[in-house]
């Protein structure tokens, strides 16, 4: 008799036990999104330039993560996501000179974060003495590199 209540009270433990861990996995309540933020709001950059933006979604025990990146003008600027869509990371690629919006928006809840953009032309000033420059530019996604030579100008002087 004390074997079969050893047993018993043996098989109702394991029961109570694999019943409650069953039912802890059954329900995984979802934690919502409560925010997003940008590690920069404002970014100045050069037209063919590149910088890395990062968001932060809180709280940052939140189920789902994911992001979506946008520009408000891509002919001044894009964004790409790097990575998967939970990784927080985005490349901003400078197009042509102007201002743009980035924007980055979690799936769960639609909430967003901004990074205004402004673009500047690539600047260059030949060198007084001769010499060679490089120009940069951006055509169709590809970066052309352009070196020209200078001639000393010889004041007073014709050649």
């Amino acid at each position: 008799m004390k074997k079969v209540n050893v047993c018993l009270v043996l098989a109702l433990v394991v029961v109570l036990t694999l019943g409650s861990v069953v039912w802890a996995q059954d329900d995984p309540s979802p934690i919502a999104v409560t925010g997003v933020s940008l590690n920069l709001t404002s970014l100045d950059i050069v037209v063919g330039d590149q910088r890395q933006l990062e968001a932060t979604v809180s709280p940052a025990t939140a189920t789902n993560q994911n992001l979506t990146w946008t520009s408000s003008n891509t002919s001044i600027a894009t964004v790409q996501a790097i990575g998967s869509a939970d990784s927080g990371l985005a490349r901003v690629t400078a197009v042509a000179p102007g201002t743009t919006t980035i924007v980055v928006s979690t799936l769960d809840g639609g909430l967003t974060a901004t990074t205004s953009v402004t673009v500047r032309a690539a600047t260059t000033t030949p060198p007084t003495g001769g010499g060679s420059y490089t120009l940069y530019f951006l055509l169709a996604g590809a970066l052309i590199t352009v070196t020209a030579l200078t001639m000393r100008r010889l004041k007073d002087q014709i050649l």
